[in-house]
């Protein structure tokens, strides 16, 4: 032991200790709401009283005076996991009347010789590794003595010295508080930002500036899909290629390309675009002179240019294929292909759009004609590994970061079960059931980390064939932390969002091409996010270790 500060002692809790006594134990009927305030250790966290979850119970006189809580009395948790038995706590001031459970000891010391925070501080500071050490190990819980309490060694400075360290640790932790409630503050903020990414995402908020999304057209309908934005003031002169209703091609050249368009969109422009109305702009490109311009219209009405816009414009319409093709294009594929149980059913629609606006050339879907929505197999005793022992993954499985697979189970499944129940690269799988609503509906996406992997009926699979399942997986996010599901899902006790439920959401469908650039955007704003989430984290440790050295030079004398 290092050697003393000057006018300090050797001593320990015992020595300083007018009593201790374990808490009330008392069975569930004494338990009310109009009872008194009952201290469990869950209400001690960090060296504070913290009131929470306050449980209640009716006391006599006697079990109230006996015990009773101080202002100044310290409670030393003394049944808890090995690494929080013996957190403690000083009883403040304007608690009211409350008692403390028989998990807890109430620590009186003599004022004479310490002061309560003193103790309590040394506690805080070297309590978890002393008791770690000295706990008995019962039934998976660690659990500590009065007699192992009054073990613990304390340093003890002269009492007008201990007031003075104790003023001087609480000013430097109420600093200390002040940063950290700003950094969990801050960690707040990245929370709702990252909820409100989700939404843009799926309302197409983050991709408006794409060139197919410029607005400002006469026609509403009309599509930019040559991958550029039109410049709505410019210097130059343009050539360009508009695709007309018939399918056919006008070519063309202009010092103001946009307000151009808009002319032809109007029945201003030349004669064929008044007789054959444009439906989307496929090419232009921009010159400093008239005459390059002029040239490059020509050579757009060659022969070898027909040829090459041609290829353009097919290209180009696969691209930016509308959502509303996109979604029948997959339904009559998903049909042609269909090779499952029974007759191919047709998945239902939405009964009723929502009211939410989206984006031309976004449509409406319901999450049946998304994909092919399947609930689990269910665990029973008849199903256990028998002949064919499977590997499955449950809710538990599913989690706010993704799949945690490193506590799989395993059950019966059949070849044929396996057949219906496999996961495949690419699957979306979403917990079913949860106890609070808030956490129904996690979603995660299967990329075959296990071969021959079924799922239980606490996941929903989704499998969708057609879309860019990263976005599918954005959608499923928003609609679990945006609490779309917990509105969705209902029952007594646990909640169910069922296979049902699910199929019948309604969820906004961008193209193709608009999916793949959601993916991005949300990809970029989110790795963001977790980089400054984990600087704030550091910065939280940071906070953590400068109150455990603080601690420490104050126990060594060094910190007045």
């Amino acid at each position: 032991m290092s050697e003393l500060p000057k006018g300090w002692i050797e001593s320990s809790i015992g020595d300083v200790a007018e009593s201790m006594k374990n808490g009330i134990y008392k069975k569930k009927d004494a338990y009310a709401d109009d009872g008194f305030a009952c201290l469990r250790m869950y209400n001690i966290e960090n060296g504070a009283i913290v009131w929470k979850d306050i449980k209640r119970m009716r006391l006599s006189d006697e079990e109230l005076e006996t015990y009773g809580l101080e202002p100044g009395d310290l409670l030393v948790n003394r049944v808890n996991s090995r690494e929080l038995v013996g957190k403690t706590a000083v009883i403040p001031t304007g608690l009211g009347p409350c008692v403390y459970e028989s998990k807890n000891i109430r620590l009186r010391v003599r004022r004479n010789l310490a002061e309560p925070k003193f103790v309590s501080y040394k506690l805080l500071l070297d309590g978890s590794r002393h008791f770690d050490q000295n706990a008995q190990q019962v039934v998976g819980m660690a659990s500590i003595s009065q007699s192992q309490i009054a073990a613990f060694p304390i340093p003890l400075a002269p009492l007008p010295e201990q007031r003075r360290i104790v003023a001087r640790i609480e000013e430097l932790f109420s600093r200390l508080d002040a940063g950290v409630a700003a950094l969990r503050h801050a960690k707040a903020q990245l929370k709702r930002y990252r909820q409100s990414v989700l939404a843009a995402a799926v309302t197409g908020q983050l991709t408006q500036a794409l060139p197919s999304r410029q607005a400002g057209w006469r026609n509403k309908s009309f599509r930019n899909i040559s991958d550029k934005r039109v410049p709505e003031k410019s210097d130059g002169y343009f050539a360009y290629v508009l695709e007309c209703d018939d399918g056919s091609l006008y070519k063309g050249f202009s010092e103001d390309l946009f307000r151009r368009i808009n002319q032809h969109l109007d029945g201003q422009g030349a004669k064929w675009t008044r007789e054959h109305p444009p439906v989307a702009l496929i090419h232009f490109e921009e010159f400093t002179s008239e005459k390059e311009a002029v040239e490059r219209e020509k050579y757009f009405k060659s022969g070898s240019g027909r040829e090459w816009l041609n290829e353009l414009k097919t290209r180009q319409t696969q691209t930016h294929e509308p959502a509303e093709k996109l979604l029948q294009r997959i339904l009559e594929e998903r049909r042609e292909k269909w090779s499952g149980r029974g007759k191919y059913k047709e998945p239902a629609s939405l009964e009723e759009l929502p009211a939410e606006s989206i984006p031309t050339n976004w449509t409406w879907a319901s999450i049946a004609q998304i994909g092919l929505v399947q609930l689990g197999r269910q665990r029973s005793p008849k199903n256990r590994s028998k002949n064919y022992p499977t590997k499955y993954i449950r809710a538990a499985n599913i989690t706010e970061d993704g799949l945690d697979l490193t506590d799989l189970l395993d059950m019966e499944f059949t070849p044929d079960e396996q057949d219906r129940f496999r996961l495949s690269p690419g699957d979306l799988v979403l917990s079913e059931a949860s106890g609070s609503p808030d956490h129904v509906g996690k979603p995660a996406i299967w990329n075959g980390e296990i071969e021959n992997c079924c799922f239980q009926n606490t996941v929903i699979r989704l499998r969708a064939e057609g879309f860019d399942k990263e976005y599918l997986l954005i959608l499923l996010k928003h609609f679990h932390r945006n609490k779309v599901f917990a509105k969705v899902a209902g029952g007594v006790g646990i909640n169910h969002l069922s296979a049902a439920k699910f199929s019948k959401m309604s969820a906004a469908v961008p193209p193709l091409h608009e999916q793949h650039q959601i993916v991005a955007e949300v990809e970029a704003r989110t790795t963001a996010i977790d980089h400054l989430e984990a600087e704030l984290d550091r910065q939280i440790t940071r906070s953590n270790r400068l109150r455990q050295s603080t601690l420490a030079a104050a126990f060594a004398g060094n910190l007045l």
